[in-house]
């Protein structure tokens, strides 16, 4: 564990911008946001629970209120600054809730997007945040899951429609991947749970021993917050 630490304090200060990415003021190279960030962009921890199709019930870790880190999300997954994958996976590392909920995983299962979305951006934002998760704790990263039908942007639904609008999104490509392992999906942001179902749906479907989520930041949609 100390040797896992140490290399990824080594990736931390490789990969890291010179600057905040709440607010954009200068930081050093070991930092992952300013002094002034540290202090007001507050984590706070929230675990929901989804019931699934199956009867199954998805438990969900998220770390930050979406409003306190708002700007950040939007230029990881709209504004190409990619860095901010590693910065969100080494924040969310720092909790102890997290580095539990991280042990017993057996992959790191990052929410796809569809193939029109990753044309239009390049990456998955999800993937960037799983693999700074990977390597803190050495869990493999499966890109087992796939979307296989392109959606409607789900800040423009409501929680019925957004349930709707994913089902049957997902499947598993490499059913090998996933067949009889826990598994941990991870995301950038939670609001209803509708995708991270849908996404649970299908790995259980392919043979999944347990599902469980982590996601960077979440979002009461009973505040009438959509912008995810």
């Amino acid at each position: 564990m100390k040797r896992m630490k140490e290399a990824f304090n080594l990736f931390r200060r490789s990969i890291f911008p010179s600057v905040c990415p709440f607010c954009g003021e200068p930081v050093s190279g070991e930092e992952s946001c300013c002094v002034s960030c540290r202090k007001t962009v507050r984590p706070k921890l929230i675990k929901r629970v989804f019931s699934l199709e199956n009867g199954r019930t998805l438990s969900c870790l998220a770390v930050f209120p979406y409003e306190a880190v708002r700007k950040a999300v939007l230029d990881l997954k709209f504004r190409d600054v990619k860095h901010n994958g590693a910065v969100f996976g080494s924040l969310m590392t720092e909790h102890k809730e997290v580095r539990q909920f991280l042990k017993g995983a057996e992959g790191l299962v990052p929410v796809p997007i569809s193939k029109k979305r990753r044309e239009e951006r390049g990456y998955n934002q999800s993937e960037l945040i799983a693999e700074a998760l990977h390597d803190f704790c050495g869990v493999p990263v499966v890109s087992g899951l796939v979307k296989h039908r392109h959606t409607e942007a789900q800040s423009t639904l409501s929680r019925e429609e957004r349930l709707r609008s994913v089902k049957g999104a997902f499947s598993v490509k490499d059913v090998g991947a996933v067949e009889g392992k826990s598994v941990l999906l991870v995301d950038d942001i939670v609001t209803t749970g509708a995708t991270l179902c849908a996404c649970a749906d299908a790995l259980y479907s392919a043979g999944a021993l347990e599902v469980r989520a982590l996601a960077f930041s979440h979002s009461d949609f009973a505040d009438g917050d959509r912008t995810a």
